[in-house]
């Protein structure tokens, strides 16, 4: 799944959510920040780190994934 861009920039912003993650996840602030300007989709949809991001912002799946669009053959 795809995290839409304003995520990024949450995180890139909120020391707080960062601090978040990276305690929950055992890792480092700095890791999690790396996240957010290499825009790494993988590590941020992580379904703990989603979990965190909308707990601790209030936002909902739809709110943070951009929409997947299904083509059928």
């Amino acid at each position: 799944m795809e995290v839409k861009e304003q995520i990024f920039e949450i995180l890139r912003t909120d020391y707080s959510l960062r601090k978040k993650i990276a305690d929950d996840l055992g890792l480092r602030e700095t890791t999690v920040t790396s996240w957010a300007y290499r825009k790494q989709h993988a590590k941020v949809g992580f379904y703990t780190v989603a979990n965190i991001i909308k707990d601790h912002t209030g936002l909902t799946d739809k709110d943070i994934f951009e929409p997947t669009v299904v083509v059928n053959q």
